[in-house]
């Protein structure tokens, strides 16, 4: 993968960048249309902004 690619998706912030769409082989998709085999990446602080689960442990 290209550096500036992954750079690019590691930004995919929903509302301020464009979602980037990755197929089965990990080429990026532009416009995936109709297409059910690609993936749809946004940035990990999106779904897990601070990891609780890491430090919720009984000590």
């Amino acid at each position: 993968m290209k550096i500036s690619d992954a750079v690019r998706l590691s930004m995919s912030i929903p509302l301020f960048f464009r979602a980037i769409f990755l197929d089965q082989q990990g080429n990026l998709v532009k416009k995936p249309g109709n297409r059910t085999d690609v993936d749809v990446l946004v940035d990990g602080g999106l779904l897990a902004n601070f990891p609780i689960d890491l430090f919720d442990h009984a000590r």
